[in-house]
């Protein structure tokens, strides 16, 4: 078989001489095949990879261990990374654990009482894991210590009742005048005559002061004689006693109490911007309207953006004496030696929005732009950090932006207005300010500092 010179040995007596044997010493192979001599190429999955390859000889789905290990799929049926096999939540990406509260349920704790929310009858009340008989968020006190708590007592300061009855709540049926009435239902519980007040009320008699033969009950000038109740401006105030007897004028408002009824003061040239039919010295002095500026003028009847609440001790005292130079206009001194200023410019109309809120005398740090609905402790601002916080109410961020040179700018490069970021869907006056991070060691340990404030006066 073999040919001259070569010896028809068989090794391994398959059958089959050494000279044609690929596998000389392998009775079972006469060619290595995938696996080689001495290895049978056997499947035993039936993967179409023989066992000699096959990381997993017994997993036809597998050739290698992957992950999870032979016979095991690296399904991540969550997402999350982190393959079944390891994941005991399989199916929730924000766990790989189950945690106190189990698979598909947050540990959070809203009340910070300890408890997660999952296993917390009140988790929003810190005081309470159970209802109790008040319920979450209500204490079971029972102030009057008659058995009852306050959420299920009807007279919670009265321990002799729990419903309120015919009298109330802490109110005795007494019958002060012995009239057969009880005070709670007696219209004139001290007149012993009426139970009701009548057309002059309780206890008062139909006396006529001016003896003009109209009773003082019903007399439109109870102290002036006015036979005839002449009203030509029909204010329900006779012509005798009218503080402005040509012009309606019910109220007899007299803001400045110098008998001249207001209806005529403004009749006279007195100025009323607001129209509110007071004048405006009277809005002022009030306090009714607000003159931030010291202009003399109602702060709605000038321009649209007012400053206010300025850090030059004007206001509330800076919180270090770091007051800015009196007249600036600006925040608390900073490290750099100058206060925030906030100012505006454009037209803060609701349907055509272009208010610009541009803040500068800044540290290059990131600056908050904000928006309120009320201004602090009557527009002179609060202690807060190294500066004034003047803008209060329902706050709400409208951006924060990195300064430049000490200066920046609200809306900018694609923000929205600041109507639509402000949620402004009506006429009305919001507050805006910019809070500033100063990180230099400088007055309190706060590092950041405030600008003015500025009140806006929103219109459609």
């Amino acid at each position: 078989v073999c040919g001259c010179g070569v010896a028809d040995t068989d090794s391994d007596n398959d059958g089959t001489p050494n000279c044609n044997d690929g596998c000389p010493n392998d009775p079972l192979k006469t060619t290595p095949g995938a696996c080689g001599c001495g290895v049978p190429n056997t499947d035993s999955d039936n993967d179409g990879t023989p066992n000699c390859t096959d990381g997993c000889p017994n997993d036809p789905a597998k050739i290698a261990p992957g992950v999870c290990g032979c016979g095991v799929a690296d399904t991540d049926s969550d997402g999350d990374g982190t393959p079944n096999c390891n994941d005991g939540c399989p199916n929730d990406p924000l766990k790989t654990t189950p945690g106190a509260c189990g698979c598909g349920v947050p540990n959070t704790d809203s009340d910070n009482d300890g408890t997660p929310n999952c296993t917390d009858g009140c988790p929003n009340d810190p005081a309470k894991i159970a209802p109790g008989v008040c319920g979450c968020g209500v204490a079971d006190t029972d102030s009057d210590g008659d058995g009852t708590p306050n959420c299920n007592d009807g007279c919670p300061n009265d321990p002799l009742k729990t419903t309120p009855g015919a009298c109330g709540c802490g109110v005795p049926n007494t019958d002060s005048d012995n009239d057969g009435t009880p005070n709670c239902v007696d219209g004139c519980p001290s007149d012993p005559a009426k139970i009701a007040p009548g057309a002059c009320g309780c206890g008062v008699a139909d006396t006529d002061t001016d003896a003009d033969g109209i009773a003082n009950c019903i007399d439109n000038c109870d102290g002036t004689a006015n036979v005839s109740q002449a009203d030509q401006d029909s204010d329900g105030f006779g012509d005798a006693c009218d503080n402005c007897v040509t012009l309606a004028n019910p109220s007899q408002g007299d803001c400045d109490s110098d008998q001249i009824g207001d209806a005529c003061e403004l009749a006279s040239g007195a100025p009323d911007c607001n129209a509110n039919g007071i004048p405006d010295a009277c809005d002022l002095a009030s306090g009714a309207s607000l003159d931030l500026n010291a202009t003399g003028i109602p702060d709605e009847c000038e321009a649209a953006a007012v400053a206010f609440c300025f850090g030059d001790g004007t206001g509330t005292p800076c919180p270090c004496a770091n007051a800015s130079t009196p007249g600036s206009q600006t925040g608390c001194l900073s490290s750099l030696g100058v206060g925030g200023r906030l100012v505006a410019s454009g037209n803060p109309r609701i349907t055509a929005d272009t208010l610009v809120l541009a803040g500068n005398q800044m540290p290059n740090s990131s600056a908050l732009y904000f928006q309120g609905t009320t201004s602090l402790a009557g527009g002179l601002g609060t202690a807060f950090g190294d500066g004034l916080r003047c803008a209060g109410g329902s706050i709400l961020r409208l951006g924060t932006k990195n300064n430049a040179a000490g200066a920046s700018q609200y809306p900018a490069g694609g923000d929205p207005s600041v109507s639509v970021r402000g949620l402004i869907a009506s006429p009305g006056t919001r507050t805006y300010q910019v809070w500033y991070r100063n990180a230099a060691a400088f007055c309190t340990s706060s590092t950041f500092n405030l600008s003015n404030g500025l009140v806006v006066i929103w219109s459609s």
